[in-house]
């Protein structure tokens, strides 16, 4: 069975589950960019001149970029080994959700702001500095989310009733986030090389 006919399979044996993972992501997002919103005139400003002041800079920075990888590499490979050992917590569930949910309220909110006070800059930051390493960490969150929570849940149900089954369960569980750790490097190195010569390319128009 090939990567992608797995891949479907799991996902329709866990479509439920992975429906109300992407609604708590969703909600996230709504969430983050309703935030804005509430934000006093002063906050906003200060957000503003904030962003301002990274794309005037932009063009003089000097990105240690191998740094910056291993920096965002760490953080997102930190997340994935968070969400695996919550799985196997059984009562990891509801810090799980709460994971995915606060990552749809920065990304919502991050998106939101950025075109709201930006305009035609804002989406093109969008567009070319953030969402081409979160094409990569959002289906491996989302994923990594499913995986956990079914973990868990088998677990509190106790459908492992052989020991043998549930160490081959493991074994699988593991190796699904081992590959979930080689994607998010791979987004690393996007968001660590790719998105500030973005950045600087817009900052020189804007």
């Amino acid at each position: 069975m090939g990567p992608t006919k797995a891949l479907k399979e799991y996902l329709r044996g866990n479509l439920k589950l992975s429906i109300v993972i992407l609604i708590i992501f969703a909600a996230g997002i709504i969430g983050g960019s309703l935030g804005i919103s509430t934000l006093s005139n002063q906050q906003q400003s200060e957000l503003q001149n904030y962003v301002d002041l990274v794309l005037q800079g932009s063009g003089d920075w000097q990105v240690d970029s191998g740094g910056l990888a291993q920096k965002v590499i760490w953080s997102n490979i930190k997340l994935v080994l968070l969400m695996w050992f919550l799985g196997m917590t059984v009562i990891g569930i509801p810090l799980i959700l709460l994971v995915i949910f606060l990552r749809g309220v920065v990304l919502g909110f991050t998106v939101g702001f950025l075109i709201q006070e930006k305009a035609l800059a804002g989406v093109l930051l969008t567009l070319l500095s953030i969402l081409p390493q979160n094409i990569i960490y959002v289906p491996v969150l989302l994923l990594s989310a499913v995986g956990a929570v079914s973990f868990s849940l088998n677990l509190i149900r106790g459908k492992f009733s052989r020991s043998l089954h549930l160490s081959q369960y493991f074994i699988g569980y593991s190796v699904g986030y081992m590959l979930a750790l080689l994607i998010v490097s791979l987004g690393g190195l996007v968001e660590a090389y790719i998105s500030p010569a973005f950045i600087r390319l817009i900052a020189v128009y804007f």
